[in-house]
């Protein structure tokens, strides 16, 4: 999910699919890895501290909780 130039935006679509595709392969994965970006001219893809994707923040603190 990006939401800086030539990204999808917020997009609890995609959260939801990472979730499924997590889970499906949950026997053969061992870790998954957000990384977390709000600086301009990046990915900016936080969803958390500054929330720049509300929904998608929403979506993914109720499928893999809050940490």
């Amino acid at each position: 999910m990006v939401s800086g130039e030539g990204g999808a935006g917020d997009d609890p679509f995609f959260i939801e699919r990472m979730y499924a595709i997590f889970r499906a392969n949950a026997d053969v994965l061992a870790y998954d890895a957000y990384y977390n970006n709000s600086e301009d001219g990046n990915v900016r893809s936080s969803l958390v501290s500054p929330v720049l994707n509300p929904k998608s923040a929403a979506r993914y603190q109720q499928l893999f909780g809050a940490g």
